[in-house]
């Protein structure tokens, strides 16, 4: 048997796609007044549409308006833990308002982060930075600096192009 037609076709992995997670409002209505609570279901779904069947995203979530430029996060925040989230908003200004809903982390790379987010900087121990300047004179200067943690010690670099830096 040929090698292609024992291998199977590619299948992208399930991770939630920014691009076809489903934002529904709840129980729509023409108008709303101050002080109501808009409601909203978010329904994870990945890059060919499924949705997803398990939570743990990072969803950013805000009502605000340009008229006037304001804005509020949402009071309530629910993962169902099934793929689908809710959230709610209260209405304190009057005006057009909209919802903006940003895919912040999907749940797939959170144990990635764990460890930053614990504290732990075990994805950030070798790193170093690039810093490219001009001076007056057109002259270019560059420089690569280590930003690692060494023991228990925090490189202090004095004086990249005149700005105090500190790096751990």
């Amino acid at each position: 048997m040929p090698v292609h037609e024992k291998m199977k076709p590619y299948e992208p992995p399930v991770i939630t796609s920014p691009y076809t997670t489903k934002v529904t409002l709840v129980n729509p209505k023409t108008y709303y007044h101050v002080g109501e609570q808009v409601k909203i279901v978010i329904e994870a779904r990945d890059d060919l549409n499924r949705t997803k069947l398990f939570g743990g995203d990072m969803f950013r979530v805000k009502l605000c308006s340009e008229n006037p430029y304001a804005a509020v996060g949402a009071d309530s925040f629910v993962d169902h833990h099934n793929g689908t989230y809710s959230a709610s908003f209260p209405l304190l200004w009057k005006g057009n308002v909209s919802i903006k809903v940003m895919l912040s982390h999907p749940a797939e790379a959170i144990p990635l982060l764990r460890p930053t987010l614990n504290g732990s900087r075990a994805y950030l121990e070798q790193f170093s930075g690039d810093f490219e300047t001009k001076g007056k004179n057109g002259t270019s200067f560059k420089e690569n600096t280590p930003c690692s943690q060494i023991g228990n010690k925090v490189r202090k670099l004095v004086k990249v192009f005149g700005l105090h830096l500190y790096f751990g």
